[in-house]
């Protein structure tokens, strides 16, 4: 997805041992979830989205979506810190978000002159869910 594609695969998230990017979490209450730090001893991480898929599965239409990094360094990371500028791969993956939602809704409008209006409705939902893992990094 745009916001965990890492530097070397032309991305802005640095990765070294993969903590950051795997602490992703998706929401839909109000409470964030708590930060947490990184294991001493453990050498590598790898992401796995299956609790982003699940929540995306199970939000109601109505329902926001939250996107959080839990590692404890994730916001220094992003803003900067201590002299170190930002790398801000969030920020960079939001803005592409309204072009993202344009770019579907461009195309369930191509639909839209040869199919009943509910199909059209229903196939972009199921498009922006599909944005939404693919923005995140879930598949």
């Amino acid at each position: 997805g745009i916001m965990q594609t890492p530097r070397g695969a032309g991305g802005n998230l640095r990765v070294d041992t993969g903590f950051l990017r795997a602490s992703l979490l998706a929401t839909t209450g109000n409470a964030l979830p708590s930060t947490v730090d990184q294991p001493d001893g453990v050498g590598s991480f790898s992401y796995d989205s299956g609790q982003i898929n699940l929540t995306i599965a199970g939000a109601e239409i109505t329902q926001p979506l939250t996107f959080v990094y839990t590692a404890s360094y994730a916001r220094p990371r992003e803003y900067g810190s201590r002299g170190q500028s930002g790398d801000r791969w969030v920020a960079l993956a939001a803005q592409r978000w309204v072009q993202t939602v344009n770019q579907v809704c461009a195309e369930a409008q191509s639909f839209s002159s040869s199919r009943n209006v509910a199909i059209v409705m229903l196939a972009m939902a199921a498009r922006l869910v599909s944005v939404a893992r693919a923005w995140a990094g879930a598949p």
